[in-house]
C-alpha cells in the first residue's frame, strides 16, 4: 500500500478518535457545567443564606466556661459606679499584686457591664451577634464596591470566617471588639485601595475608640504600619500596582495621626510604653506561654484529642492561606499581577495566627478581604463561577462538621443559646455556701475560679490569683505554676507557709490541686462542700468555728441524679471515689443514664470509670481483710 494512502488513513483514524473523545465531557467540563447552574441558582443561594446564621448559632452556644467575663464585669461596675476610667488592680487580691499593672479596657468592660445589667446573658449575646452582623455588612459592602454580587463562594467565606473566629468570639470579653475594629481597619485599607477614595481619615477615629476598648489595637497599628511601609516601598522602588500619590499621602498623614490618637487614653503615653515593655519581658512572656490561649496551632492540625475550636480554626487558617497563595500565583500567571504588600502582610499574619493562638483571629479577616481584592484586581472573578459547585459541597461539608462536632463533642449541658444557662458554668452554689457560713478568709483559689470570685465575692473575700495574671506574674503566678507542676505534700507545706490560708476554693477541673491539698500535712485538710463546678476545702483547725448546719450538708451522689454534663460527672466521680468505690459507682450509673449517646467519648469514659471502680474495690477489700485478720503472737 502506498505510503501516502497509509498516512491518510492514519490521519482519518486519529480524527475519528478525537471526534469520539469530544462526545464525552471531561471531569472539568462536567464540573464547570454544574458550577454554572449552581452559581445561577437563586434557590441554592437563598437556602445557604438562611442556613448560614443557623450554623453559626449552632457553633456559638452560650459559653461561660471561661471566667474572664466575670472580672471584666466587676471592672465595668467599678468604672460606672465611680465615674472613672482608671483602677488599681491590686485591690481584688490578698496576695502581693502589682498596683502599677495597666490594663485599659475601661470602655470595653463598661459596655459589657451595662449590657449584662440591662439584659443579663442575652445582653452579652447581643454584643456578640452585633459583631457578627458588623462583619457581614463590611464584607457585603466591599463585595458591592467591587461590582460583584453575593454568591455561594462568598457565603462559604463567611462560614469559614465564623468557624475560624470561634475560639475568640464564643467567649464574652472586650477582645471581641478587637475583632470588629481590626475588620474595620482592614476594610478601609482595601476599600481605599480598590476605589482610590480617601477614607483614611477614619483611622484616628477608630484608634481613639479601640485603645480604650482592648489592647488589640496594637495589632491594628501594626497592620497599618506594615501596609503603609509596603505601599511606600512599592511606589518608590517597584512602581508596580502602586497606590496613586495623592492616596498614599492621605494614608501616610492619617496613619501618623493614628499614632497620636493612641495617646487619648487614661494613662497617656505610659500605657503604650508599658504594653511594649511587657511584650519583651522574658518572665512575663514565659508565664503567658503556659496558657492555652497562647499555644501554637500547628499541633492542632493532627491532634491526639479533638479540641473543636482549635482544630477547626487551625484548618481554616491553612485553607485560606493556601487559597490566597495559589490565587496570587494564578493572578500573576494570567495577568502578570502581583501585589508585594498584600503578599507580605498575609505571610506575616499567617505566621502569627499559626504560631500563637491569641492572634488566630486576625489572619482569617485579612485573608478574606485579600482574596476579594485579588479576584477583582487580577481580573479572575470568573473563577468563582467555575468552582461554585465545589464551594457548595465544601459549604455543606463545613456545615455538617459543625453540627457533628457540636452533637458529639460539645457537652450536653453546655448547649445553651441566647445567653441562657449561665448557672451551668459557674460555682454559684459553692459561693453561696462560703458566704452563708462565713468561711474564714483568706481563701486559696485556682487560676480560673478567681475571676468569678472577683464578681461575686468581693469585697468580703479577695482572691489568691485570677485569670488577669498581669498583677501576679512577678511572684504569685510563679509560685502557683510551680505548685501546679509539682503538687505534693512537701510543695503544699512550703506553699502554705508562704501563703497562710486555712480554706481553699478550687474548681473541680483542678483535681491535682485538690488531692495534693487533701493528702498533705497528715490529712489535716478535709472537704467541707462541693457542687458540680467547685469544691470548698478547710483545714481541721477551722471546724470548731463552723456551725452544725455547715457540717451537715447532704453530699450524697443522688443530688446529681439529673446532671448531664460528662466533664462535670467525670470530675465528681474522681471526688466520690476517694470516699468509697460504691459512691463512684453511683456517679458512673448517673453518667450511663444521662450523658448523650452521641457524645464521642462516652464509651471511653465509662470504661475508665469501671476499671477505676474495680481497682478501688479490690484495694479496699485487701485493706479490709488485713484489718480484720486474727492477730497472733507473730503479728502482734
Amino acid at each position: 500500500m502506498p505510503k501516502k494512502i497509509k498516512h491518510k488513513k492514519k490521519q482519518e483514524k486519529k480524527s475519528n478518535e478525537q471526534t469520539v473523545i469530544r462526545n464525552y465531557f471531561s471531569f472539568l467540563e462536567w464540573e464547570r457545567k454544574i458550577s454554572v447552574s449552581v452559581s445561577n441558582s437563586k434557590g441554592i443561594k437563598w437556602f445557604l443564606l438562611i442556613l448560614l446564621p443557623l450554623i453559626v448559632l449552632v457553633y456559638y452556644p452560650a459559653c461561660f466556661g471561661d471566667y474572664d467575663i466575670w472580672w471584666h464585669l466587676k471592672l465595668g461596675e467599678h468604672y460606672v459606679k465611680n465615674l472613672t476610667m482608671e483602677i488599681d488592680h491590686s485591690i481584688f487580691s490578698w496576695t502581693p499584686a502589682d498596683p502599677g499593672w495597666i490594663y485599659n479596657t475601661w470602655l470595653g468592660s463598661t459596655i459589657f457591664y451595662l449590657a449584662y445589667i440591662i439584659a443579663s446573658g442575652f445582653g452579652l449575646k447581643l454584643i456578640q451577634w452585633s459583631i457578627f452582623t458588623g462583619l457581614f455588612l463590611l464584607y457585603f459592602f466591599y463585595i458591592k464596591s467591587i461590582n460583584d454580587t453575593l454568591d455561594i463562594n462568598y457565603l462559604l467565606g463567611f462560614l469559614l470566617l465564623a468557624i475560624a473566629l470561634n475560639s475568640t468570639l464564643i467567649l464574652y470579653k472586650p477582645e471581641n471588639f478587637t475583632v470588629l475594629f481590626f475588620a474595620l481597619t482592614v476594610f478601609v485599607y482595601f476599600y481605599c485601595k480598590s476605589s482610590s477614595k480617601k477614607l483614611f481619615f477614619l483611622y484616628p477615629i477608630f484608634f481613639i475608640i479601640w485603645v480604650n476598648l482592648h489592647g488589640g489595637f496594637l495589632v491594628g497599628i501594626f497592620f497599618i504600619s506594615v501596609t503603609l511601609s509596603g505601599e511606600i516601598a512599592n511606589y518608590a522602588i517597584l512602581k508596580k500596582g502602586q497606590m496613586p500619590k495623592y492616596l498614599l499621602v492621605n494614608f501616610a498623614i492619617y496613619g501618623a495621626i493614628s499614632y497620636i490618637a493612641l495617646l487619648i487614653n487614661p494613662y497617656g503615653i505610659h500605657y503604650l510604653i508599658y504594653l511594649l515593655k511587657n511584650m519583651f519581658l522574658k518572665g512575663h512572656i514565659d508565664f503567658a506561654g503556659t496558657l492555652l490561649a497562647y499555644e501554637n496551632l500547628w499541633r492542632f492540625l493532627f491532634p491526639s484529642k479533638y479540641y473543636i475550636s482549635k482544630v477547626n480554626t487551625a484548618w481554616v487558617i491553612v485553607i485560606m492561606g493556601t487559597l490566597f497563595f495559589f490565587l496570587s500565583l494564578y493572578g500573576y500567571r494570567k495577568k502578570r499581577y502581583f501585589d508585594i504588600t498584600l503578599f507580605i502582610i498575609n505571610a506575616i499574619f499567617f505566621y502569627l495566627g499559626m504560631s500563637t493562638g491569641r492572634y488566630s483571629i486576625f489572619f482569617p479577616i485579612l485573608s478574606f478581604f485579600s482574596i476579594l481584592y485579588l479576584l477583582k484586581k487580577a481580573e479572575i472573578l470568573y473563577l468563582k463561577t467555575n468552582f461554585a459547585f465545589i464551594a457548595l459541597l465544601f459549604f455543606l461539608f463545613c456545615a455538617g462538621n459543625v453540627v457533628f462536632t457540636n452533637l458529639c463533642f460539645t457537652y450536653t449541658d453546655y448547649r445553651h443559646w441566647f445567653g441562657q444557662g449561665m448557672d451551668q458554668f459557674i460555682p454559684v452554689k459553692e459561693v453561696e455556701f462560703i458566704k452563708k457560713h462565713k468561711i474564714q478568709p483568706p481563701l486559696f483559689n485556682d487560676y480560673l475560679v478567681g475571676g468569678y470570685m472577683i464578681w461575686s465575692m468581693y469585697p468580703e473575700y479577695k482572691v489568691f490569683i485570677d485569670s488577669r495574671y498581669g498583677p501576679y506574674w512577678k511572684q504569685v503566678a510563679r509560685d502557683y505554676m510551680n505548685l501546679n507542676q509539682n503538687p505534693n505534700s512537701e510543695s503544699i507545706r512550703q506553699f502554705t507557709a508562704k501563703y497562710p490560708f486555712k480554706a481553699a476554693f478550687i474548681g473541680l477541673y483542678a483535681q491535682h490541686l485538690i488531692f495534693a491539698l487533701l493528702g498533705s500535712e497528715g490529712a489535716n485538710w478535709r472537704i467541707l462542700f462541693f457542687d458540680k463546678n467547685a469544691i470548698v476545702i478547710i483545714h481541721k483547725s477551722l471546724i470548731s468555728s463552723l456551725g452544725p448546719e455547715a457540717l451537715a450538708i447532704d453530699m450524697s451522689p443522688e443530688k446529681f441524679e439529673n446532671l448531664k454534663d460528662p466533664e462535670q460527672l467525670m470530675n465528681l466521680f474522681s471526688i466520690y471515689e476517694t470516699f468509697d468505690p460504691k459512691y463512684g459507682r453511683k456517679i458512673l450509673d448517673i453518667y450511663k443514664k444521662n450523658v448523650s449517646q452521641f457524645y464521642w467519648y462516652k464509651k471511653r469514659d465509662i470504661l475508665r470509670m469501671e476499671q477505676s471502680v474495680f481497682r478501688a474495690t479490690q484495694q479496699r477489700e485487701i485493706r479490709d481483710k488485713a484489718k480484720n485478720a486474727p492477730t497472733t503472737p507473730a503479728t502482734k
